[in-house]
């Protein structure tokens, strides 16, 4: 089993939420309820509780691991190509956020709005890449932990 922990995230702070941007995820939390249709995250457990749940349910030889994601464009590590990657997916994961409220609560989010927070997304991702083009660090990053859970029933 794998499960999503709590990571790190620390954006550019060109890339930080303007006041703009978070009038409008204030606005869409409001009348999205997405993770409540879908029930993402109803039954949280924490890094305890898994291996005790898989044991209850019949699993022995349970073991656990974490597997970690060191998303940093500026690293030194990592090529040109790839950091481009990880600037680029960060925007197009805003992107598809936009979209899917829209699409989600078109009744709350006008197309007007909808474009408005694309040209803000996009414009402050082109200055995040032409910074990284001057070679001007932000050291912005994004670490994934992933639990993962084995066991043999």
């Amino acid at each position: 089993m794998l499960s999503s922990r709590k990571g790190i995230t620390v954006p550019a702070p060109v890339i930080s939420d303007s006041d703009r941007e978070q009038r409008f995820w204030d606005k869409a939390g409001k009348y999205d309820h997405t993770k409540d249709q879908y029930e993402i995250c109803r039954y949280p457990m924490s890094e305890a509780e898994l291996p005790l749940a898989m044991e209850s349910y019949g699993f022995r030889q349970i073991c656990t691991g974490f597997v970690t994601v060191n998303l940093t464009p500026d690293n030194p590590d990592i090529s040109s190509s790839l950091a481009y990657d990880m600037i680029n997916a960060s925007r197009q994961t805003e992107l598809d956020s936009i979209e899917s409220v829209y699409h989600s609560i078109p009744e709350h989010i006008s197309p007007e709005e909808r474009d408005e927070m694309i040209q803000l997304i996009n414009e402050k991702y082109d200055h995040r890449l032409r910074q990284y083009d001057r070679g001007e660090k932000q050291w912005d990053t994004n670490v994934s932990l992933i639990m993962v859970v084995r066991g043999v029933k």
